[in-house]
């Protein structure tokens, strides 16, 4: 349906954020992505973070090995042995917390991009037509999709304690299905590479919106409240 919509794709290396609106009715844009952002905070990317706030004393050797466990602690602890575990557990205590707040920060931020870029309702996502605040559907993609730890980030958004998230009444994390007929049990971590092979057309129409070409927009104005007639 048409909406606001956020995405993250949740990478190795990075996480890629956008904020973008579905419309269809004639006369507006398919696609319009008033935000768009990527941050260095992927799944391997926090893992070597991790480790590094722990451990700095640690070898490259066994900085690159505990990484490694973390990486795979941060999807399915059960993997690990049972010493493993316990190695990459001890990252996370007194360490994680940094990371989370730094997740939760990039998509604050191009949150509050788009929200800006709002006018309907002055700088708020909340409904145009009946001022009604909406749900945040966030579409999560990438070999990260699945990891119980960035649900958990995720999920931690409180839109009540945020101005970012004006107008937004909860958010709602939801893996991007895999379309019927689709083979393949790996569509959610190549859903960005098989967008791109869309026709050059449905691209061209997609760039016409991209955040470089959504300007913000100003505040409204406040209403002025007329004086009594006596």
């Amino acid at each position: 349906p048409e909406g606001l919509y956020g995405f993250c794709d949740i990478g190795g290396g990075t996480i890629d954020g956008a904020i973008f609106r579905l419309n269809r009715g004639a006369g507006y844009p398919r696609l319009a992505i008033p935000s768009a952002a990527v941050r260095p905070l992927g799944t391997v990317a926090v893992a070597r973070d991790l480790v590094r706030r722990a451990g700095t004393t640690l070898s490259a050797e066994r900085q690159l090995s505990l990484s490694q466990q973390v990486d795979l602690m941060l999807f399915d602890a059960k993997q690990l042995s049972s010493d493993a575990k316990g190695s990459a557990a001890a990252v996370f205590v007194g360490h994680d917390e940094a990371m989370r707040n730094e997740v939760q920060n990039f998509v604050r931020k191009f949150v509050n991009d788009a929200r800006l870029k709002q006018s309907a309702n002055g700088h708020s996502f909340s409904d145009a037509i009946s001022g009604k605040k909406i749900q945040l559907r966030i579409f999560l993609a990438g070999g990260g999709a699945e990891s119980p730890w960035y649900r958990s980030v995720l999920q931690g958004l409180d839109p009540e304690q945020n101005s970012a998230f004006d107008g937004i009444k909860t958010v709602r994390l939801e893996t991007v299905a895999r379309p019927a007929g689709h083979r393949g049990e790996d569509y959610s971590r190549f859903v960005i590479a098989l967008g791109l092979a869309n026709s050059p057309e449905e691209l061209e129409e997609a760039s016409q919106f991209l955040p470089s070409r959504i300007p913000k927009k100003p505040p409204a104005p406040q209403r002025q409240s007329n004086p009594m007639i006596t």
